[in-house]
């Protein structure tokens, strides 16, 4: 996946996070970097639970958000491996996130694709029945 026309003069792109890359210790190790990041909020999508894995995903929807981080200037080499980490169940897609101060910016993330919809579910409320280490991203 190459998306030249939203590289920045030196090549790198946002990043939207909202499950696991949020943790400073996995992005490191699946990306190879740590770059600044910001809290977000993403409009109009909303977070699911993957049926039996400790992972989230994410699906359009009218009215819901998504609470998350950007990632800022993430280099073209961390790409490759973010990419492969993420695997076939999600596309990766340019959107309008908006940060706490109320900018937007344009930031990559990972959607669940849609030929996968059936294998997501509601996140729970309870913090005991949520994803490993979920309950501190809110």
């Amino acid at each position: 996946m190459i998306y030249t026309t939203y590289y920045n003069n030196k090549g790198f792109l946002n990043l939207f996070a909202y499950g696991t890359l949020m943790y400073r210790d996995i992005m490191k190790e699946v990306s190879g970097c740590l770059p600044r990041y910001i809290p977000a909020l993403l409009h109009g999508f909303r977070r699911y639970r993957i049926k039996g894995a400790n992972y989230p995903g994410i699906v359009e929807e009218a009215g819901s958000s998504v609470k998350g981080i950007v990632y800022i200037d993430v280099p073209k080499s961390a790409w490759i491996r973010l990419d492969e980490y993420e695997g076939n169940l999600y596309e990766r897609r340019p959107l309008r996130i908006e940060t706490m101060e109320g900018d937007t910016l344009v930031a990559f993330t990972y959607v669940i694709h849609k030929k996968f919809i059936h294998i997501i579910e509601p996140v729970s409320s309870k913090p005991h029945e949520r994803l490993d280490r979920e309950a501190t991203l809110e």
